[in-house]
């Protein structure tokens, strides 16, 4: 952002001193904005100081509810302050959570290439958010294009596999332009076993597998020490929320769920502030841990310990907890609680205007709680809402959870159609890479997906693609300690 000095003309500079003075006393977010608005009126050309105000009414907005009026202020802003990367990224946030990722990835490359220092701070969530938002839109090439850039000003966030993440999407950009040398190069910057794994199962990169073979070693056993390693030490150093998160989905990943329960778990005895939000990130994690040990109830009742500490309405994010919480009850046999859980969430989740891709996956789970029920003409509306929104993949899978067995198998002959679906499909089709969910329903679920996986005509129109690995991606993980 300009420099005070640089803000405002000789004849604007009474505006700008009352106005920050005004805010400095100002007693909270509101009365700030009302400031600002009252200053918009008297600057009314378009001068760096408007577009100062318009950038700092954006700021306020944004963590409320008007986001078309914040939306409006910081493209002013934007027009009204170039050469500054504070509006371009004030617009990128907003773009990325209204749901308009295209728009936020090419506010955020503008910043990028006009001040790579600053964009090289900016947070891992909302940078791997907007890749999500774009991949979930079909907008593959701007998702892409985006890794490229943050690799290429060295970007590597703070959570431990979002390097490893824009590398893979990098190398795909890289051989679909035959520039293999620079595919190969950034093979070492993969950390992350399964991107690797979904590489060497592709036809379309066949180019480097031998250097991803090189590179992993043996069933990528070299990639899994490294990988488990290095997130046990970034834990071990600090024992901070942030790189839990990293160390549970390493060990998850991994299959060390007795190691997530014993090491993990016990950040939530202590008293938790409802107003720090990266632990609601762990619980579903720690869940995941408790049920593959057939400890149901423990689960349930984990999810019940943090709904109480971070209840709906109470953050966008708890909804996560509600959700999940409703996911497992059905996985647990428990579908009426599943449904009465999931349908909290999705009235929250409307509230808030969450993601079309949550939104869509709460649904899913919905739909096959009714199902479950016996009350399929009810779960109309959410498979509906579900198969629109979804990835080729999860569509099966709300088929086969629905009994349409012969439906999910043509959507994903269908699919295979469509390149930007491949890699998903040739993935499915792969040994799995998590055991069953200890539970009736667990197991008949599984039995379904291994039979649709096993396909022969499914199979047979994979390989077309890509190949059958003859290990899954956790084999080469190393054994857990006791």
């Amino acid at each position: 952002m300009p420099l005070p000095e640089e803000l405002a003309l000789p004849a604007e500079r009474e505006l700008l001193n009352r106005t920050l003075n005004k805010m400095a006393a100002a007693p909270e977010p509101a009365a700030m904005l009302a400031i600002l608005d009252a200053a918009l009126t008297e600057a009314r050309e378009p001068t760096k100081l408007r577009g100062f105000l318009q950038f700092s009414r954006a700021s306020l907005l944004f963590h409320g509810t008007e986001n078309a009026k914040a939306l409006e202020a910081a493209k002013e802003s934007v027009r009204l302050l170039p050469g500054y990367s504070g509006p371009l990224l004030i617009a990128f946030s907003l773009y990325n959570y209204a749901n308009q990722p295209g728009e936020g990835a090419d506010y955020l490359l503008r910043a990028a290439a006009l001040d790579p220092h600053t964009v090289r701070s900016v947070d891992d969530y909302e940078v791997n958010g907007l890749l999500r938002r774009l991949r979930f839109a079909r907008e593959d090439d701007r998702a892409d294009a985006l890794s490229d850039r943050l690799l290429s000003i060295g970007w590597v966030g703070t959570r431990l596999g979002s390097q490893s993440t824009l590398a893979r999407a990098a190398i795909e950009r890289h051989l679909s332009d035959g520039n293999v040398a620079g595919a190969r190069a950034l093979v070492p910057k993969l950390l992350v076993p399964a991107h690797s794994y979904s590489l060497l199962t592709n036809n379309e990169y066949m180019a480097i597998w031998p250097d991803l073979e090189r590179w992993g070693g043996p069933k990528l056993q070299q990639q899994w020490t490294i990988y488990l390693t290095e997130a046990r030490a970034r834990w071990t150093a600090s024992k901070a929320i942030d790189t839990a998160q990293d160390y549970s989905s390493a060990l998850l990943a991994a299959g060390h769920y007795s190691t997530v329960i014993r090491e993990i778990r016990p950040l939530f005895d202590r008293k938790l502030d409802p107003d720090e939000h990266d632990p609601i990130f762990v619980v579903a994690g720690v869940a995941r841990a408790l049920a593959h040990q057939g400890r149901w109830q423990d689960a349930d009742q984990f999810f019940v310990k943090a709904q109480e500490v971070w209840p709906l309405r109470s953050t966008a994010n708890a909804i996560n907890i509600t959700a999940n919480r409703a996911r497992y009850l059905l996985l647990a046999g428990r579908p009426e609680e599943a449904v009465r859980q999931m349908d909290a969430a999705i009235a929250e989740g409307r509230r808030w205007e969450v993601n079309p891709d949550a939104l869509a996956a709460m649904h899913h789970s919905r739909a096959c709680a009714l199902h479950e029920l016996g009350r399929s003409a009810e779960a109309g509306v959410s498979t509906a809402i579900a198969l629109s929104a979804e990835f080729p993949v999860n569509r099966a899978l709300l088929q086969l959870c629905l009994g349409n067995v012969a439906a999910a198998r043509s959507m994903l002959l269908e699919a295979l159609k469509d390149p930007s679906s491949r890699d998903a499909l040739i993935g499915f089709v792969q040994t799995p890479d998590e055991p069953t969910f200890p539970s009736e329903y667990g197991r008949r679920f599984s039995a379904n997906v291994k039979a649709l996986r096993t396909d022969p005509v499914l199979v047979e129109a994979v390989k077309k693609y890509g190949r059958i690995l003859p290990f899954s991606s956790i084999d080469g993980a190393p054994t857990e300690p006791r």
